[in-house]
């Protein structure tokens, strides 16, 4: 009951920061990441966030549940931003040539 919350809270909530702070861009034949100065800040505050009610829910639940809780949050958080990388990443190379690594 608890799961898909935790599973939209990390996907919509808690991603954001993280897609609003991080971009992909084409440096030559290399794409890379292009993080903020606020992305390190970012990653401290859901860090804040998470021990914050971390510490609240285990008041209302067992360790085991919480545990799971967060992994599944943190799922939903990594998969959103990973997948808007992957989406980016395709838009970036569409078009670009194929090199061969050898």
């Amino acid at each position: 009951m608890w799961a898909v919350p935790a599973f939209l809270i990390g996907a919509v909530a808690l991603a954001y920061p993280l897609l609003a702070t991080s971009r992909l861009e084409r440096d030559g034949d290399a794409i890379m990441m292009r993080r903020s100065g606020a992305f390190f800040a970012v990653v401290i505050v859901l860090a804040a966030i998470r021990f914050v009610a971390h510490s609240y829910l285990d008041t209302v639940i067992t360790v085991e549940q919480t545990a799971g809780l967060f992994f599944v949050l943190a799922f939903g958080m990594i998969l959103r931003w990973r997948l808007n990388m992957f989406f980016e990443f395709r838009a970036l190379t569409a078009g670009m040539p194929v090199v061969s690594g050898q």
